[in-house]
């Protein structure tokens, strides 16, 4: 099959493989957002929840490219796993990726 054909079938078929990938980093992105309890998790695995979805939102970006499909939320995602280790500034990239995320999943493009 080309790849052509590959994708009109996903589309006929329902969500695509990028759309449900948005929906579960999108959770994760949510919960890592939360003021309190994404902070106390991030810092008591060491920072390595925000390496963790560095290379979520990577393979996201691949997933999204492949698709055609918008990369916004993923790119944010990428600034957020970056800037993660900042107090505050960690917490609301978190919460606007997963906003982000969210919104490009529940669009069917």
């Amino acid at each position: 099959m080309a790849r052509d054909e590959i994708l009109e079938y996903r589309e006929k078929k329902g969500k695509q493989p990028s759309q449900v990938y948005k929906w579960v980093i999108g959770g994760f992105e949510a919960i890592l957002g939360f003021p309190l309890l994404g902070g106390l998790f991030i810092i008591s695995m060491s920072w390595s929840p925000l390496y963790i979805m560095f290379g979520l939102h990577i393979i996201g970006l691949v997933f999204a490219s492949r698709e055609g499909r918008s990369k916004t939320g993923h790119l944010i995602g990428v600034f957020a796993s970056a800037l993660g280790w900042i107090l505050g500034v960690g917490m609301v990239l978190h919460i606007l990726t997963a906003i982000f995320l969210f919104v490009e999943a529940a669009k069917n493009r």
